[in-house]
C-alpha cells in the first residue's frame, strides 16, 4: 500500500517535454515600463532581483 503511494506521488516526474534544453524552456522577463522597474525597487525589490538574475543566467547560458 505504501509504496503504491509512492509511486503515485512520483508519477508526475516523468512528463515528456518537447525541448531538452533551459534555452528551449525559459523565456526572459521583460517590464512594460522603467515604471514597474521603480515601483520594484519600493514594493518588492526582491522579486526584482530574482528576475534580473533570471535574465542575466539565461544570457550567459543561452547567448550562444
Amino acid at each position: 500500500m505504501m509504496s503504491s503511494l509512492l509511486i503515485a506521488l512520483v508519477s508526475g516526474c516523468g512528463v515528456a517535454i518537447s525541448g531538452d534544453t533551459y534555452c528551449d524552456l525559459s523565456e526572459p522577463l521583460y517590464f512594460g515600463s522603467d515604471t514597474v522597474v521603480d515601483e520594484l525597487v519600493k514594493s518588492d525589490p526582491k522579486l526584482l532581483r530574482q528576475i534580473v538574475e533570471h535574465n542575466e543566467t539565461r544570457k550567459a547560458i543561452c547567448a550562444g
